[in-house]
Formats: structure tokens, sequence, C-alpha cells
């Protein structure tokens, strides 16, 4: 080939090159660039860790304080680890089947967290329960609307279930060292012939079609709305105040709908009562766009909502991220919009759900976020 034609070729095959090149460099500098401007970096960098199905990352005390290494060193000060639900336990109880064995995850967690100053919330799922648990305590069960057992779903109206949820709770508070504790109350209702009795009691109804009465439009659902409601802030009233007396100064945290009165529709859960009760020193909205089907940008629409009831003792940190199915795949620039919508939406800090949602590749950008002027 003419020597001529060999240089041109080649010069082209670079430019073509750097040509390709040029436009994805510019993106990834670009979206940094924007994300980075005037960015407010969060007070509590928290993060979920998941075990469900991830367990066998944490096989020894080993294992757990490389993972901890690993999150302090990409900035995180907090980590939200599951402590409870669906009647099992992720540490050594008196009163569940721990998940793994004689090994006690919680207490390696904080360990290993502890001595590299990051805080500790247990994440505690109140009220839920194992088809082993209910097999076992068919009294405890919630009951559908269909009148079949909710195997997932312990009766709240039902005395010996408080009774027993507390005192899982308290097991937490009064034997680990924790900083805090994160409370996730999501409940769906029940229609037992108990919930029934109770219910026709509070409000002196003699005669009721049960349950399409307490139903969506039903012609009590209102009161059935009010009565669980209640049944759940008097369990969190007698609750928070034996936590505070076991550990002044602990943090308690409760994970909510991010509208009052969808959390109220959803869950029977009433967070503004539960605020102005003194009970919630954070509250922490489950903000998960993607999972709602919004953009990014709603992470700040939403922190507002929530931050306009908030008192100023009460501290807002929103959870972001969500379902495994939907995060796994988002990129860092998308879970770092997150951030910065949520500390411009109000919040104090973010905390991330879930470990396990986050790819390998995103983790050095939490890093570089939390760490770079």
């Amino acid at each position: 080939m003419d020597k001529k034609l060999l240089a041109f070729t080649l010069s082209f095959m670079i430019l073509l090159f750097l040509g390709l090149l040029f436009p994805f460099l510019y993106q990834k500098r670009d979206w940094w660039s924007e994300i980075s401007k005037n960015k407010v970096v969060p007070t509590i960098k928290g993060v979920f860790i998941y075990y469900y199905w991830q367990g066998t990352r944490f096989s020894s005390p080993s294992s757990i304080d490389n993972y901890i290494e690993q999150l302090s060193k990409f900035g995180f000060n907090l980590v939200v680890p599951q402590g409870l639900d669906s009647g099992v336990s992720y540490y050594n109880s008196s009163l569940n089947p721990t998940k793994f064995g004689d090994f006690d995850l919680l207490k390696e967690v904080i360990l290993s967290s502890h001595k590299r100053n990051i805080k500790v919330w247990p994440w505690v799922m109140p009220f839920t329960a194992s088809y082993a648990f209910i097999s076992k305590n068919p009294s405890f069960a919630a009951i559908k609307a269909d009148g079949s057992v909710n195997y997932g779903l312990l009766d709240i109206a039902n005395q010996k279930v408080q009774d027993f949820v507390y005192n899982e709770l308290i097991e937490i508070v009064k034997d680990y060292d924790v900083d805090g504790i994160n409370i996730d109350i999501e409940y769906s209702g029940s229609y037992s012939q108990l919930d029934k009795f109770l219910f026709e009691k509070e409000f002196n109804i003699s005669s009721i079609n049960w349950p399409s009465d307490v139903l969506e439009n039903g012609k009590y659902r209102k009161e059935y709305t009010k009565w669980v409601s209640s049944i759940i802030t008097n369990f969190l009233e007698r609750l928070t105040a034996n936590i505070r007396r076991l550990k002044p100064g602990i943090i308690i945290s409760y994970d909510v709908v991010y509208d009052p009165e969808l959390a109220m529709s959803w869950y029977f859960t009433d967070w503004r009562t539960w605020i102005k009760d003194g009970l919630v020193d954070v509250i922490s909205p489950m903000i998960y766009h993607r999972d709602s089907g919004e953009p990014v940008s709603w992470v700040k629409d939403a922190s507002k909502v929530t931050s306009s009831y908030l008192p100023t003792n009460v501290t807002l940190i929103p959870c972001i991220g969500g379902s495994y199915s939907n995060t796994i795949s988002m990129p860092a620039s998308e879970w770092l919009e997150s951030v910065k919508y949520a500390m411009e939406g109000g919040s104090n800090g973010v905390l991330v759900f879930a470990d396990v949602c986050v790819s390998k590749d995103v983790w050095q950008f939490f890093e570089k976020y939390f760490y770079d002027p």
C-alpha cells in the first residue's frame, strides 16, 4: 500500500475512533459535572443490609468485617441491617428461630461497625410472619377478607400477638448495643372473628356485614381505618416508652409512605399522630421512584411532601432505591440524582435500599459523591 495512503487511512481511523470516544467521555464527564454542581452531601449516609437470599455473603466474622470496611470506604456512616421479619430473627433470639443458626449476624455487624464509627439501626418489620411460624401459632394469624389465613401477617388486634411482637423488639434493644431501631410497619388488615368482635365493641355496633362493611368503600371503612391505626399507635406508644427507658438517647426511625393520607389508606399508619405524640426521631419515607413509575425528580417532590409535615425536632431521611428488579440496572448517575434530589427536598440524609440492589460499578460513585468537594 502507498505510504501516503496508509498514513491517511491510519489518521482517518484514529480520528474516527476519537470521534466515537469523545461523546462517551463528554457524556460521562457531563453527568458528573451536573450532579456535583451545588451538591449538598448528606449528613446521614445509610444503607440497608439485605439478607433474604444473599445471606451466604456473610459466613464468618471476617466476611462481615471486610464488608463493613468497604461500606466505610465508600463513605457510609450508618448501616440498617435486617433484624427481624416474618417471624425470623437475624440475631440470637430467645423467641424466634435464628436465620443463620448459632452465628449471631447482628452482633458481628455491630462490632465491625462501631470500631469504624458507623451507627447501627436494625431494620424490623413487626407483625409479619412466616408460614412455619403461623403453622405453629395459628391463633396469631391475620385473616384475609375471603376468610383464608394470611400466612405472612399477624393479627394486630390480638393482645397476645402485641405482647409477642413487643418482646421481640425489646429483646433487640435490651441485648444489643444498637444506636437506633428502624421500624417498618406495612399492615394490610385482618378480618378474623376476633377483629369483628373487638371492632363492634369499639364502635357499639350491633349489626354489621362483616367484612364487606369495613373493606374499601364499605359502610364502616373510615371507622375500621381509624380503629386499626389507633391499635398500631397505642402499641408504638407502649413500645417507645420502654425502648427509651432501656436505652436513653436511642434513635427511633420509621419507614413510611411519603404522604400521610396514603399511609393511612394503604397501611393504617398514622405517622402524623406518632409525631404529635413524640414517638419519632426520624421519618424515612420510602421514595422508590422506579417502583412508583415516576421520574427520578419525584424524589425531590415526595421529600418535600413529607418535610412539610415535620416539626424541627424530627429528622427527614428518605429511603431511596427500591426493588431489586427495578434498581439493579440503575446507573450511578440515577443513584446520585436520587441522593441530590432528596437533599434538595429538605432531607438530612439518605438510606439506600438496599445494598444488593446497587450494582458493583456504582459504589465508587457514592464514594466520589460523598467525599469529593
